[in-house]
């Protein structure tokens, strides 16, 4: 199986503010980065509604019938990611299982549905940064895609991916992996939904 991809045409995007609307009836959080509204399995109905109107679609297209959320969540990223890996999700929650997918479906970029294709999403072919350098990434990637990185982390990963973002589709990572957002690059937001998986042990 592949490390990560995109998945062109999963949803329709004229139901995304109502799935934004009924994420925003529940708890805020956030950060530096993010602000968002969460769903998980505290939530019975709020776990219900998101089950059945996108989760499951989502385990359908990515093809891993045995995942089961961790949670989901409506974002809106006022600052870009830097390199980080998702997997400390099933540690933090408790969870007695193994990490396995990542997921993001690409909604907003400052506010407007029109030209989302600005934002992207990187994924990297390594699951730990303990090695040497490695400078397999040139200044004319990094200058448009990593203003907010670290170069000396930036040096010992290789890209497995640059995913820009499309209407309708299902962006998906190995949680393991290192990724990050690309640089806001002549935008100041993005809005997505996103969400993290595991697999029972």
């Amino acid at each position: 199986m592949s490390t990560s991809g995109i998945i062109k045409k999963v949803f329709d995007p004229a139901m995304y503010p109502e799935w934004e609307k009924y994420f925003k009836k529940w708890t805020k959080t956030g950060d530096h980065i993010l602000n968002c509204y969460g769903i998980d399995k505290k939530n019975q109905q709020a776990e219900l509604w998101f089950q059945n109107t996108i989760f499951n679609k989502v385990k359908e297209a990515i093809g891993i019938s045995e995942m089961q959320s961790i949670f989901g969540m409506y974002a809106e990223s006022v600052n870009p990611y830097t390199i980080h890996t998702d997997e400390y999700h099933v540690r933090q929650n408790g969870i007695n299982g193994k990490p396995c997918i990542s997921w993001l479906i690409p909604y907003k970029v400052d506010h407007v549905t029109d030209d989302i294709t600005r934002a992207s999403t990187i994924i990297f072919n390594e699951q730990n940064k303990n090695g040497a350098a490695k400078k397999l990434i040139d200044s004319t990637i990094t200058n448009r895609y990593f203003q907010h990185c670290d170069d000396n982390v930036l040096d010992k990963l290789s890209i497995d991916k640059i995913i820009h973002w499309e209407p309708g589709s299902l962006i998906w990572w190995d949680m393991r992996n290192y990724h990050c957002s690309g640089s806001f690059d002549g935008f100041t937001t993005k809005e997505m939904f996103v969400g993290h998986t595991f697999i029972a042990n």
